[in-house]
């Protein structure tokens, strides 16, 4: 009977696990994949310096998990031992990226799809006028934001310009005081 109750504990516990880790799976898949895709959600440095720690620490144990799940993977299928290695090799980079992402951008993403209005939020130019790749042309670097979280994208060179590194910007979009899809800005008076 003992062995019954406990079982029975074991699977009520587990399925609860189990959504909310797919649930973190999937929000760290649309974070990155926007984020690739240059769709200009940009978290604010308030919400990145309170999660710092929660994400820092969801980063390293999805980096640490998810080779092992690489692994177990690797074992089922039949590649050759070239893939094997580099699926390994990078297999801790994705999994701190599929841990952290969510963090950072995941839930203020949702919150500013689901319940966002127009806002406001101040940011620190980091650099203006360095290059941008295949996703993220003419961008804007800002000052505080994690890597790969910490551009705007599309910025003509005519906005660029006048911005000096250290120079305050409050980019306007719709969101939430967590973060927001930037549709302007403008150099703080």
């Amino acid at each position: 009977m003992n062995e019954a109750i406990k079982a029975k504990a074991i699977r009520w516990a587990a399925k609860p696990t189990f959504i909310l880790l797919l649930v973190w799976f999937f929000l760290g898949v649309i974070s990155i994949l926007a984020t690739v895709g240059g769709y200009g959600f940009v978290p604010s440095t308030a919400w990145v310096g309170t999660t710092a720690s929660f994400r820092v620490s969801a980063g390293l144990v999805a980096a640490v998990l998810f080779p092992c799940l690489v692994l177990k993977g690797l074992q089922i299928t039949n590649v050759g031992q070239l893939r094997k290695i580099g699926a390994i090799l990078i297999a801790p980079l994705m999994g701190y990226f599929l841990g952290s992402a969510p963090a950072v951008l995941g839930g203020p993403m949702v919150a500013a799809i689901f319940a966002g209005h127009d806002v406001e939020l101040p940011f620190v130019v980091a650099e203006a006028h360095g290059n941008g790749h295949r996703g993220c042309r003419l961008p804007i670097k800002l000052r505080d934001l994690p890597f790969f979280y910490d551009k705007l994208c599309s910025v003509p060179d005519d906005l660029r310009q006048p911005l000096k590194p250290g120079m305050r910007i409050i980019v306007e979009g719709r969101g939430t005081r967590l973060g927001l899809y930037a549709s302007s800005f403008r150099i703080e008076q």
